[in-house]
């Protein structure tokens, strides 16, 4: 222990941070592309058509039926998806044939035939979203644990820091001070306090999303083979009144027909809230027809059914139990399913301050051992792995997306060449950094991300049709966003490196002398 209980939670946080510092920084720089990864992923496939108008549910519901009446008439089941839903920009369907497999088709608006959307192969927005919790060149369920082990520390170092940094409002008021390290400490405590409650809930709430991979034993100690554990999941996910896979309330069609069920879902959640319908054994006696809404909570759809004489909405059994519904929860707020796009980039905004939190947090580490002592090996090292790490890895993901424009089409493996030029150009980073000295390092890597990202925008105008001049007129601001961004980071980068131009001239200036 230390002299005091406060240095003492300090020095956990600070050994702790550094520890795992390098593995979160990764972390949560993905995880936070995660929270829009759908978007990423369309800017990604620029084949795709613009989105400037959603037609209503309506329209396209009866373009839908039609077809589906034509080509899948004795259908297990149809599946209608309407566009405008986030992931979703087009009339998309899926049915299944008596025996058959599942076939899905998207549908032109004004001819109602099918259409190919032949996009471009890559790894999209998922790839980056896989990382935070899977990692990359390991097994998954390695990389799972030991992320797990470094969540456990973060949740630990979050407490600890809170415990330790007493004087927080003295800390932020250091912002402007000399000397690199308190500087650090500063904006570091500054990040810690801005969204100390997020940084919480996302670092419980991964923990319990993967609860019986870290803590197995009382799982397989009651179910130790695979029939008991099948019946773990049925006991504990579905309700024992209703049977495995029930979801939906019998509606005969001739009672009820889809723009019925349509028009009377609007009535309940206003026009547009319907984002897809599903029929079973359409055309028959024992058909069924749901309705969803979006996720407008934090666990998932909404379902509704019509009473087939009264044509009232009915209140459907619940499809998940209390186990289900409490995971259902979790998972929604760690993914934010339930967010509007206003809170999503609240999402954003605040994985990517957790992501400078973890980057100040080791820049201070370093800035204040070299404070300390006179030049060692060892903190030289660290020194140079934080600068590759906390501006490195930002450099491979910029490469990510141009390697999404300039790898060729044919390219065998095209996705996964993607991430491969994301990790060599991190590589190449650590050795930037391991090559020069630190502050010239930084300055280089901080000029070469602000280029990255700022030349994005240009890259895109260049290689596809999809460009600003384009997207911003057709008003398809998913598309627009990503450049924007973009420019927008490399901005953030530039003034990084004017800054630490600016510092390196100050230092170099001679100090005046006065009579």
């Amino acid at each position: 222990m230390k002299e005091s209980f406060r240095q003492s939670m300090l020095w956990l946080h600070s050994w702790l941070g550094v520890t795992t510092g390098w593995l979160l920084f990764f972390v949560f720089l993905t995880g936070t592309a995660g929270f829009v990864h759908v978007e990423i992923s369309r800017w990604m496939r620029p084949e795709l058509p613009l989105v400037s108008h959603t037609p209503a549910a309506a329209e396209t519901l009866a373009v839908a039926e039609q077809f589906l009446e034509r080509k899948a008439p004795d259908a297990e089941f149809w599946s209608i998806f309407f566009p405008g839903q986030r992931g979703n920009d087009e009339l998309t369907m899926t049915w299944r044939a008596p025996r058959g497999q599942v076939q899905r088709a998207v549908l032109d608006l004004e001819t109602g035939q099918p259409v190919e959307r032949r996009a471009r192969e890559t790894g999209g927005g998922v790839s980056l979203y896989v990382m935070h919790y899977a990692l990359h060149y390991v097994s998954r369920d390695v990389a799972i644990a030991v992320v797990g082990a470094a969540a456990m520390m973060m949740l630990v170092s979050i407490l600890t820091g809170v415990a330790g940094h007493k004087p927080a409002l003295k800390d932020v008021s250091n912002l402007r001070a000399r000397q690199s390290r308190v500087r650090w400490r500063s904006l570091h405590t500054l990040l810690g306090i801005t969204a100390l409650p997020f940084f919480l809930v996302m670092t419980w709430s991964g923990l319990v999303l993967f609860l019986f991979v870290y803590m197995p034993t009382a799982q397989t100690a009651l179910f130790p083979d695979d029939e008991a554990m099948m019946r773990f999941n049925v006991e504990a996910y579905f309700p024992p009144d209703r049977p495995y896979g029930e979801s939906s309330i019998p509606i005969p069609p001739s009672i009820t027909s889809l723009p019925d069920v349509l028009k009377r879902a609007e009535t309940l959640w206003g026009p547009g809230g319907v984002v897809k319908i599903r029929v079973e054994n359409p055309g028959r006696a024992s058909a069924r027809v749901t309705a969803f809404t979006q996720r407008a909570s934090i666990r998932g759809e909404t379902r509704v059914a019509f009473d087939v004489t009264t044509g009232a909405p009915m209140a459907l059994p619940p499809p998940r139990t209390a186990v289900a519904k409490f995971q259902e929860t979790i998972i929604g707020l760690h993914k934010g399913h339930y967010a509007r796009p206003y809170l999503r980039a609240l999402y954003v905004v605040c994985g990517l301050a957790g992501t400078a939190l973890v980057g100040t947090g080791l820049m201070h580490w370093s800035a204040k051992r070299k404070s300390r002592m006179t030049p060692h090996f060892a903190t030289e090292v660290i020194e140079r792995i934080n600068l590759a790490m906390v501006i490195g890895l930002p450099i491979g993901v910029a490469a990510y997306f141009w390697a999404n424009r300039l790898l060729p089409l044919a390219m065998t493996n095209r996705g996964a060449w993607e991430v491969h030029v994301l990790f060599i150009t991190w590589g190449a980073a650590f050795l930037l950094a391991g090559g020069r000295p630190a502050k010239g390092a930084w300055q280089v890597l901080c000029a070469l991300a602000a280029a990255a990202y700022g030349l994005i925008p240009v890259l895109n105008a260049l290689t596809t049709s999809r460009h600003l001049g384009v997207t911003v007129p057709a008003g398809d601001w998913g598309l627009a966003g990503f450049d924007i961004a973009a420019f927008a980071i490399g901005v953030f980068f530039a003034g990084l490196a004017w800054r630490t131009e600016t510092k390196a001239s100050q230092a170099a200036m001679p100090t005046p002398v006065t009579a």
